[in-house]
């Protein structure tokens, strides 16, 4: 899918289309561009209107591919002096 997350607080609840399935990002980039040293936790919110993010050229680096269900998260700072990235610190699959 080619939306993109527009991160309006630190922790930011993620859902697809209710009732629409799993759906991976494929945009460039998945996360609008944050603010140096922003930090960002993306929580899942649901168990089977999943959200995958995918670990190549989509201004997110990250230890692999990750798929948010309900209750898992990721959280992320935005590195705005050298990469321009969201970098991954820790995920966790609940």
């Amino acid at each position: 899918a080619g939306s993109v997350i527009q991160p309006e607080a630190t922790i930011v609840n993620v859902i697809a289309t209710v009732g629409g399935g799993a759906v991976t990002l494929t945009s460039n980039p998945s996360i609008t561009d944050g603010v140096n040293g922003q930090l960002l936790v993306l929580r899942g919110s649901s168990a089977t209107d999943t959200i995958t993010l995918t670990d190549a050229l989509n201004g997110m680096q990250m230890a692999g591919n990750v798929t948010l269900a309900l209750n898992d998260t990721i959280t992320f700072y935005y590195d705005g002096l050298i990469t321009n990235d969201w970098i991954e610190i820790t995920r966790s699959n609940n």
